[in-house]
This record gives structure tokens, C-alpha cells and sequence, in this order.
């Protein structure tokens, strides 16, 4: 029994919204899965706060909450550290520079479940490879290919 990490589409024609589930490879994409792992909403969403905060670092560091093993981005501390950091008077908002909008796919993923079922043997599929690696818990797939190759040479 091969056991796969994929994605399962819902939503609206157009307007697709996944669930990041584990299944057996031989079922039907929107089959009823052996667990829900977390969701992934391909639609960016404009965040004009995080360009304004210069808070990569804070929200890698605050990406993870210890408490539950999920992960959520943008992070509840980023977004209210942004909001908190907004300039109130409308004078200064008008001399102020205009504030670049950067734009995020979200991504909730069960990550203690996630690391789970990849000790067992599950396969992600790539489009799941490409987000687990974009929250940490994989390694890029061209990179780990150059690693090698480094290695070998």
C-alpha cells in the first residue's frame, strides 16, 4: 500500500482552494483521505503591513508555534507587529513614502503530523514537495540533487 501527501481541490470553479491530505495512491484525488494535514490557498493575498516592517526575521522566528506543531503565514504576532508599527497621524501618512503591498500564498500545515507521515514512508507528490519545502521541511528537490553532486566531486 502506497501512502502519497497530496493536494485535494475544492472550491469554486476558478477559484480553487486545497486541502493538504494523506491518501492512498490508488484512490481518487477528492476521496475521502486517511488524515487532513493542513490547507493551501493559492490565491495571493496582499499584506501591505510585512513589507512595511522589515519582519522576515520575525516571522521565521515566530512562524512556529511550539505549543500546537501548526504552522500559519503570516503569523498572528507579524500582523499585529505591523499594525501596531502603522503611523496614525493622516499628515505624516501624506509626506510618508508609499508603502509597497507584498502579496502571500497561505499555507496552515499540521507539522508534527506532516514530519509523521514522512517517517513512515509517505511520498509527497511535487506540487506538496514544493510547499514543504517552502515551510522547512524538506529540502528543495534541485538542491538536494546539487548537494550530491557536490559531494560526489
Amino acid at each position: 500500500m502506497v501512502v502519497k501527501i497530496r493536494l485535494a481541490r475544492f472550491g469554486r470553479k476558478n477559484s480553487p482552494f486545497y486541502n493538504i491530505v494523506v491518501t492512498q495512491a490508488r484512490t481518487a484525488r477528492n476521496s475521502r483521505p486517511m488524515e487532513v494535514l493542513g490547507t493551501y490557498d493559492p490565491h495571493p493575498k496582499l499584506d501591505a503591513y510585512a513589507a512595511a516592517t522589515n519582519a522576515t526575521s520575525a516571522a521565521a522566528a515566530g512562524a512556529l508555534s511550539s505549543k500546537s506543531g501548526k504552522i500559519e503565514w503570516p503569523t498572528p504576532e507579524l500582523v499585529k507587529a505591523a499594525k501596531a508599527a502603522e503611523p496614525t497621524d493622516a499628515h505624516l501618512d501624506a509626506q510618508a513614502a508609499p508603502v509597497q503591498s507584498t502579496a502571500h500564498k497561505d499555507i496552515q500545515l499540521d507539522i508534527t503530523r506532516t514530519k509523521y507521515w514522512i517517517g513512515v514512508g509517505a511520498q509527497p507528490t511535487d506540487p506538496v514537495w514544493r510547499i514543504l519545502s517552502l515551510v522547512g521541511i524538506l529540502e528543495p528537490k534541485g538542491a538536494a540533487a546539487a548537494a550530491k553532486l557536490q559531494a560526489a566531486q
